[in-house]
């Protein structure tokens, strides 16, 4: 019975749904899987349009204003909470993006509109970038909700998860949630498979472009310790001296203990002094120098 009630509500919602130069939360959580499988990512990219259901008296949330005090508050937290800021930051990439494929759309499509857009990119989103259904676990992650709420004005840590709540799982059409428009999405493509299938090339060129060319504000730390350890071990003749203070970085990127990022700069302070005496070709030994002076240069 509830499969069939939100299937009607989406057939409602195909007439209803407010008109915006923004994706819809499929279109925005499934670009970000097909960047970054994450699930940190992907809350990121949908909880930035969180002020849909937040008092009209709190900020956009959808901003580059709010996504900087984001990464501020952020900027010591868990590796979770970074990967968070920069799904939300994809999230205002994509947004930037999207009114030129409307724009490209229509110049073809003239009488097609900007929900169409938006319903038959989610639709294409289902079909061909699938994604993680259950966010619910948002709901219980303290640190999340309090990267947001440190941000609002009068809205309190409770009023945030409801608001996420909302988000999620909302069956006002007048503000339908993830699984509503979802609903709507699936119900559009099945009535009109020609108009799915007239944009279905812009959307290809839309997903490519956001998931391709989106670089994140902060860097995936682990990524580039991995890579210079790979790199250690195959070209060093003597790997040892080096490769004990990559690893000490990677665990106290993994972990954040307090004063982190001075530890951080520590040892791969270290590991620089150590590159002599590794046995590395000259290119190698640079390019690692250049790859560790980077993450310093960031933390600090």
């Amino acid at each position: 019975m509830r499969a069939l009630a939100l299937l009607v509500a989406a057939l409602s919602l195909l007439a209803l749904l407010p008109s915006a130069q923004a994706p819809n939360f499929g279109t925005h959580t499934g670009v970000a899987n097909g960047l970054f499988v994450d699930p940190y990512f992907r809350a990121g990219a949908l909880l930035a349009d969180l002020d849909h259901w937040l008092p009209a008296t709190e900020p956009s949330t959808d901003t580059y204003a709010f996504a900087h005090d984001l990464l501020q508050r952020a900027w010591l937290g868990s590796r979770n909470a970074w990967r968070f800021v920069d799904g939300w930051y994809e999230h205002l990439d994509a947004d930037d993006r999207f009114p030129a494929s409307i724009a490209r759309i229509q110049a073809t499509f003239p009488s097609y509109t900007v929900t169409d857009v938006r319903l038959a990119f989610d639709y294409w989103t289902l079909r061909e970038h699938p994604f993680p259904a259950n966010h619910d676990w948002v709901l219980g992650d303290t640190e999340i909700l309090a990267l947001v709420q440190g941000g609002l004005v009068g809205t309190d840590l409770t009023g945030v998860r409801a608001a996420a709540d909302q988000l999620l799982h909302s069956t006002n059409l007048s503000a339908p949630g993830l699984v509503l428009q979802m609903e709507a999405a699936l119900t559009y493509g099945g009535l009109n498979p020609t108009r799915v299938a007239d944009m279905h090339a812009e959307y290809e060129r839309f997903w490519w472009l956001t998931a391709t060319r989106f670089v994140p504000p902060l860097p995936r730390l682990d990524v580039s310790l991995r890579v210079m350890a790979g790199t250690v071990s195959r070209t060093a003749s003597n790997p040892a001296p080096a490769i004990g203070f990559l690893r000490a970085a990677a665990d106290l990127e993994a972990l954040r203990p307090p004063n982190w990022m001075a530890a951080e700069t520590s040892a791969l302070t270290a590991f620089i002094d150590a590159l002599p005496e590794a046995g590395l070709p000259s290119l190698a030994r640079w390019s690692l120098q250049d790859r560790a002076e980077s993450v310093i240069d960031f933390l600090n």
